[in-house]
């Protein structure tokens, strides 16, 4: 008798899910704020390249709350605020996880001499996850990386800051890109895809 049981739990956990019984996981939802502190001259094309490559570790995974209401209301004079003002701030909308990704100014070297011109550019960038149930951070991590261009090249003294200019912004975006890899790793790695239950969250 126990064997024939054993075998119905069997069969019905196998075939219950094809047939459309399984549960889906919850979502949990989630927001992203992201601060641009490089100060650069090609801020707006490097606004959206961030915020999309952001959006895209996370959508059609997580419900995504757009996160310019807490960029304002809990960022812009205080990027570091406590639990509280947290809670305060998202509990309306339910959101159970707050991503902060703030890129820091560029560090800038450049190499001249004669028919030469080299530059590195190396962009910083912190990331916070946060709890939108108790505003505590979860995870925090630096992240830092480098591009390199160094080209020989003949110019007119007026088509040298163009070029410059160019090569500045594409430098800005492929070190940002490092940095954005980097932050897309580990927010696959440790973002959880589901609400901590609050015993989980008391313990934190």
């Amino acid at each position: 008798m126990r064997i024939i049981v054993s075998l119905l739990t069997l069969l019905v956990g196998c075939f219950l899910p094809q047939l459309g019984f399984a549960q889906e996981r919850p979502k949990a939802t989630v927001t992203i704020v992201y601060i641009n502190n490089s100060n650069c001259s090609f801020d707006s094309v490097l606004d959206e390249h961030v915020m999309n490559v952001l959006h895209g570790k996370v959508d059609g995974i997580y419900n995504i709350i757009p996160g310019d209401y807490y960029k304002k209301n809990l960022f812009d004079s205080n990027q570091n605020p406590s639990p509280n003002r947290i809670i305060d701030t998202v509990q309306n909308d339910n959101i159970d996880y707050l991503i902060y990704f703030q890129l820091q100014p560029f560090n800038r070297k450049e190499r001249m001499a004669l028919f030469r011109y080299g530059k590195d550019m190396t962009a910083t960038a912190i990331l916070r996850i946060y709890s939108g149930k108790n505003g505590k951070c979860l995870f925090e991590k630096n992240f830092s990386a480098k591009a390199s261009d160094d080209q020989t090249q003949v110019f007119l003294e007026d088509s040298l800051t163009a070029w410059i200019a160019i090569r500045s912004k594409n430098l800005g975006v492929a070190a940002s890109d490092k940095v954005l890899y980097q932050a897309g790793e580990y927010i696959s790695v440790n973002l959880p895809l589901a609400p901590l239950p609050s015993q989980t969250l008391d313990n934190i």
